[in-house]
């Protein structure tokens, strides 16, 4: 495969990632295709002139309704005015991926119904040496901790199964921190349609469990998806060792970078802390976007001024939350 890195180098981010097989997950053909298995009707945006898929449904009272997760990239001003009316829906919901696409929706009269969240994302196409040194001193300390406490490390593919342990073990740690996990069936069939994409970690001391993280592989790149341990597992730092292996190994499967998910230093500090101090990056994402037919002026694609939206918007968001969750990466686990 040719180097595309120069060529890569003078595009704007998003682009360059799509480019080298780094781009989200939400955007990737593992998702694509198991939301398709799942029957979801994903529209391919190349038609329009963009990259990605936006997922189209229809739904009660609401009508036809669109939703982009983590794309399109690089919107213009007369795609982003007009992508509603192209894609023949009455609500258009846009993740948008960037400070950048947030600002280009805006200027149409998009309304944000949702904050910009923070992601961490982890480069390991690097010697161990470097890796480590990427790493803050508190962090290297517990790994050799981890190091010294017997512990083994297993990898396997995840079977394709919704009734996993460890989606059990996440529906109770989603009661109780108050989150909302990606389904256990997508994640299946996922793992269905790319035999492979699911990478199971697990750490164990004889034969008892004490962590475990799910990583999905798309291109060049891999999403954390779930993390779970005990409290043995905390005390003998296995999530630090979990995460170790899980750097060397996918790397040296071919994976370049990690997205390690939610990075929220102020909803959930000790998170934020696991992922940055591994050498994790902080970035924000562009926050949720609206267009909806039912506002003044939208049938026509005219832009017009920023008023307050009616109750659409709330029932917007919790229709198409219950639909597929559009950010899969989980906020609020507990730190590993």
């Amino acid at each position: 495969m040719s180097d595309l890195s120069p060529i890569a180098s003078t595009l704007p981010r998003a682009v360059a990632d799509l480019m080298q097989g780094l781009g989200p997950l939400q955007q990737s053909a593992p998702w694509v295709r198991a939301l398709r298995l799942l029957g979801t009707d994903m529209r391919p945006l190349a038609p329009l002139g963009l990259n990605g898929h936006a997922m189209v449904r229809t739904l009660p009272l609401l009508g036809r309704t669109a939703m982009i997760s983590r794309g399109p990239a690089c919107l213009s001003i007369e795609q982003a005015a007009g992508l509603r009316r192209a894609l023949g829906v009455r609500h258009l919901v846009v993740h948008a991926e960037t400070e950048a696409d947030a600002l280009t929706l805006g200027a149409v009269a998009f309304r944000k119904i949702v904050a910009a969240r923070h992601i961490a994302e982890l480069r390991i196409d690097l010697p161990p040496d470097a890796l480590l040194s990427a790493m803050s001193c508190k962090w290297r300390n517990r790994l050799r901790h981890a190091l010294g406490q017997g512990l083994s490390v297993t990898r396997r593919p995840m079977p394709a199964d919704p009734r996993h342990w460890l989606f059990v073990a996440e529906a109770g740690a989603a009661r109780r921190l108050r989150y909302a996990p990606l389904p256990p069936a997508l994640i299946a069939a996922i793992c269905a349609a790319d035999p492979g994409a699911g990478q199971l970690f697990t750490v164990s001391r004889g034969r008892e469990q004490l962590a475990a993280m799910l990583f999905l592989r798309h291109g060049n790149a891999a999403t954390y998806q779930i993390g779970w341990s005990t409290a043995g597992g905390r005390a003998r730092s296995a999530g630090n060792l979990c995460l170790w292996r899980a750097m060397l190994e996918l790397g040296a499967l071919g994976v370049r970078r990690i997205d390690l998910g939610a990075a929220e230093t102020v909803l959930a500090p000790g998170l934020a802390r696991f992922k940055t101090g591994a050498g994790g990056v902080i970035r924000p994402l562009g926050g949720s976007w609206l267009d909806t037919g039912w506002l003044p002026g939208r049938r026509t694609g005219a832009v017009i001024p920023q008023v307050p939206l009616p109750d659409v918007t709330l029932a917007l968001r919790q229709t198409m939350a219950v639909a597929v969750s559009p950010e899969p990466a989980p906020a609020r686990h507990s730190t590993p």
